[in-house]
């Protein structure tokens, strides 16, 4: 009975420390993304805004998908920006500008400082604010391109651009 009873325990021990689910491998995914490595380095233009809030992570948008107008309460009019990046060094907070291009014309010019949280998905960055030099009716249901330069901690560039819909609930 006491070598059932060693045998049950060691197989349950050796299951619990084979890791029976696969929480073990999120962890070293998250930290193989956030790893940083110049060669690998990438970063994603998405949104940390849905359904007319504020939320406090990354929110992919498809190429064409839709940027809801906010309205600040200082009256000027923005779009909240969400980074999912990898491989960069994000031990310190890194320098970037972004752009935000209608028909040609750029609308919307920030120079912020992006802090990037490790996640099991990436290293991810919200509630950037791309404000427009514009108004509502100039804005809503256009086509606005957003462009992004990154610089990380220990001085590797990334570019990344996607283009989007802009609405302003309050023009729908």
């Amino acid at each position: 009975m006491r070598v059932r009873g060693a045998l049950l325990c060691a197989a349950a021990l050796t299951v619990a420390a084979c890791g029976g689910d696969d929480s073990g491998r999120k962890r070293n995914r998250a930290v193989d993304i956030c790893e940083a490595s110049p060669d690998d380095a990438q970063v994603t233009i998405g949104t940390s805004f849905a359904e007319g809030a504020s939320v406090a992570a990354f929110l992919d948008v498809e190429e064409g998908g839709v940027l809801e107008l906010v309205h600040g309460p200082q009256g000027g009019f923005h779009v909240e920006i969400g980074l999912r990046a990898a491989h960069l060094d994000t031990s310190k907070l890194l320098a970037g500008e972004l752009r935000g291009w209608i028909n040609g014309e750029m609308l919307a010019n920030v120079a912020p400082w992006f802090l990037f949280t490790c996640t099991d998905e990436g290293q991810d960055s919200w509630g950037t604010l791309l404000i427009f030099r514009a108004q509502p009716e100039e804005l809503h249901l256009q086509t606005v391109e957003v462009e992004l330069d990154l610089t990380d901690a220990s001085g590797t560039e990334v570019f990344a651009s996607g283009t989007f819909l802009i609405e302003d609930p309050e023009l729908l």
